[in-house]
Parts: C-alpha cells; sequence; structure tokens
C-alpha cells in the first residue's frame, strides 16, 4: 500500500462516518432550512 492509498481508505472512513451522522440528523437540518 502507498502513502495515497493510506490517505484514500482514511477519507473513505471519514466520509462513511459523515454519512452516517448526516443520515441520522438531515431532518434536523431539513427543520432549520424550512423553519
Amino acid at each position: 500500500m502507498t502513502q495515497v492509498d493510506t490517505n484514500l481508505a482514511g477519507q473513505g472512513r471519514i466520509g462513511k462516518l459523515f454519512i452516517r451522522l448526516f443520515a441520522r440528523s438531515w431532518w434536523v437540518y431539513a427543520a432549520r432550512i424550512f423553519s
């Protein structure tokens, strides 16, 4: 594995975390936008 592969793997893990957080609380953001 090269340094680039390691960086991409780390970004993917962080991306999944953000997606999970967003999926869990998207309705909170929607309520703020539309209120």
